[in-house]
C-alpha cells in the first residue's frame, strides 16, 4: 500500500525534475545533496525492485531534460550565459566577472547524482540499457560549456561517472565514447581553419569580425572542445584501466567501431595535433609574453592603434594582430578584453594539443588490438569467421604522422616559438615510437617501419639542422 501511494504521488519525477530547473541550479550545488540523493534512491531501488524500471525511465527522461537545457536557445542563456564567448569589448570584460557557468553546474549535480545511484551492478547496467550513459555523453556538445570545461569539477564528476560505468560494461562505455569523438572530428574545428598561427592569434581581438564571422568561430571552438572532453576521457580511461593500451579494455575493436572507421579516426586525431601544434604553441608564447595585469592597465592606447591601424588601410584580422601589437620581448600593453581571449584561444589550442597527442600515444601503445572481419573481408561484422589485427593499419597511420609532424619542424622559423614547436613535435615523436609505461616491445612495428622508409635518417637530420641555431637563441626570462 505504501509503494502504491508513492508511485501514485509522483514524488520521485517532481524530485527529478529539480535536476532540470534553473531555480534549484544553486541549491543543488550545496554540500552532497545530489550525490546522497542518488545513493538515497539506490537504496530505495534495491529495498523495492518493483519499483526499478519506472525509476530509471524517469531519470532518462530527466536527462533528456538536461540536454535541452543545454541547446543554443536555452532559457539559461538569458539568465547567465557563462564563459562561453569571446569578448569584443571592455564592457564584455567587465560583464565576465559576473557570468557563471549555469550549464556546466547543472551538468555537475546529474553527474554527482548518477555517481551516487549507480554504484550497484543491477542499476548501472539497467542505466546503460536505456542509453543513459549516451545522453551524459551527448552533452558535451552544448554551447552552454566553458572552453575551460576539462578543467572543471563538472569534468572531474564526468571522469568519476565513467569510471564507475567502465566496470559494467567497457565496450559500451567506449563505444559511445568513440561515436561521439568520430562524431567531432566531423564537424569544423580549429585545425580545419585554414589560417595560419598567427592568424589564429589576431583572433584575440574579434572585434573586426562580421556577425556570421564570430558565430562561425564559435562554432569551432566549441566543437574543439567537445572533441577534447571526448579524447580525454578516452585517454583517461585507458591509461587508468588499461594502462595506456586500449587493447587491455576491448579485445576487439569491433566492439566499438568497424575497423575501417576506427583507422580514420586515429587519422583525424592525428591531423587535429598537426593542426593545433603551431597555434598552441604560439599561444602558448603569446600568454607567456603577455604583461601582467597591472601593466596592463597602462594599456589605454591599444583601441587607438586599432583605428589607426585601420585608418592606413590596414584592414581585418590583419588590423587585429598589430593592434594587439605583441612582440617577443612582451614588452607591449595589451588591453583585458583581449587579454582573456588569449587566454581562452590559449586553452581551446593547447587542450586539444595535448589530449590529440595522448591519443595517438595510446594508440601506439594499442598494436595488439583485434578486428573480427566477416568473409567478404570488408568492415566488421558480429557474425565472424576470422580474426585480424588492426596493427598493420595502425602502424601505416602512426608513422605517416611522425613523418607529417616532422615537417613542422623542417619549415619552421628559427625563433623562441620555433625551438617550442620542436620541442612538442620531438616528445609526440618519442612517445609514438619509443616512449611506453610498460612492454616497450609493443611501439617496436612503428619504429621498425619508420626505420625501414628512412625515417631515422631524417629525423636525424632534423634535429642536426635545429641544432645549428636553436642551442643560439637566448634564453627566455
Amino acid at each position: 500500500a505504501g509503494l502504491e501511494q508513492v508511485r501514485k504521488s509522483t514524488v520521485i519525477r517532481r524530485a527529478l525534475e529539480a535536476f532540470s530547473d534553473p531555480d534549484f541550479i544553486r541549491v543543488l550545488q550545496e554540500g552532497d545533496t545530489t550525490g546522497s540523493f542518488g545513493a538515497s534512491l539506490d537504496e530505495f531501488i534495491r529495498h523495492f525492485p518493483a519499483v526499478k524500471d519506472e525509476v530509471m525511465d524517469e531519470i532518462i527522461a530527466m536527462l533528456k531534460r538536461v540536454l535541452e537545457m543545454g541547446a543554443a536557445d536555452s532559457p539559461l542563456v538569458a539568465l547567465n550565459p557563462g564563459n562561453t564567448f569571446l569578448l569584443r569589448s571592455a564592457r564584455d570584460e567587465e560583464l565576465r566577472h559576473h557570468l557563471d557557468d549555469l550549464y556546466g553546474m547543472m551538468l555537475e549535480s546529474v553527474t554527482t547524482f548518477l555517481e551516487g545511484l549507480l554504484e550497484q551492478h543491477a542499476q548501472s547496467e539497467a542505466f546503460m540499457q536505456r542509453d543513459g550513459w549516451a545522453l551524459i555523453v551527448r552533452a558535451v556538445r552544448s554551447p552552454l560549456l566553458p572552453f575551460s570545461f576539462i578543467k572543471s569539477r563538472t569534468f572531474e564528476s564526468l571522469h568519476g561517472l565513467s569510471s564507475t560505468l567502465l566496470d559494467t560494461s567497457q565496450e559500451g562505455v567506449f563505444k559511445v565514447l568513440f561515436a561521439e569523438l568520430q562524431e567531432g572530428v566531423r564537424k569544423p574545428t580549429i585545425c580545419d581553419d585554414s589560417s595560419d598561427a598567427a592568424s589564429y592569434v589576431a583572433l584575440a581581438d574579434p572585434s573586426a569580425l562580421s556577425a556570421a564571422e564570430y558565430a562561425a568561430l564559435h562554432a569551432r571552438l566549441h566543437n574543439t572542445t567537445s572533441v577534447v572532453v571526448a579524447t580525454a576521457l578516452i585517454t583517461y580511461l585507458v591509461n587508468g584501466s588499461g594502462g595506456g593500451s586500449l587493447a587491455r579494455c576491448v579485445k576487439d575493436v569491433a566492439d566499438i567501431m568497424p575497423i575501417d572507421d576506427f583507422v580514420q579516426l586515429v587519422r583525424a586525431m592525428c591531423s587535429a595535433y598537426y593542426g593545433g601544434a603551431q597555434k598552441a604553441v604560439a599561444m602558448e608564447h603569446v600568454i607567456s609574453t603577455l604583461p601582467s595585469a597591472g601593466d596592463a592597465k597602462k594599456a589605454d592606447g591599444a583601441a587607438g592603434a586599432a583605428s589607426s591601424a585601420k585608418g592606413k588601410g590596414v584592414e581585418g584580422r590583419a588590423a587585429s594582430q598589430q593592434a594587439m601589437d605583441i612582440d617577443e620581448s612582451g614588452s607591449a600593453g595589451i588591453e583585458a578584453f583581449k587579454r582573456a581571449n588569449c587566454l581562452i584561444l590559449g586553452e581551446v589550442a593547447i587542450g586539444l594539443t595535448i589530449e590529440a597527442g595522448d591519443f595517438v600515444e595510446c594508440m601506439s601503445n594499442s598494436l595488439g588490438l583485434g578486428a573480427k572481419r566477416d568473409d567478404s573481408g570488408g568492415g566488421s561484422s558480429s557474425g565472424t569467421s576470422e580474426d585480424a589485427k588492426v596493427s598493420g593499419p595502425l602502424v601505416a597511420e602512426l608513422v605517416a604522422f611522425v613523418h607529417r609532424v616532422l615537417e613542422l619542424c623542417e619549415g619552421v622559423e628559427r625563433t623562441v616559438v620555433g625551438a617550442q614547436i620542436v620541442d612538442q613535435v620531438m616528445v609526440a615523436v618519442m612517445k609514438t615510437l619509443v616512449f611506453a609505461r610498460h612492454r616497450i616491445y609493443l611501439k617496436l612495428p612503428v619504429l621498425t617501419a619508420f626505420v625501414d622508409e628512412g625515417g631515422l635518417e631524417r629525423f636525424c637530420r632534423v634535429l642536426e639542422s635545429v641544432w645549428a641555431w636553436a642551442a643560439e637563441l637566448p634564453a627566455e626570462d
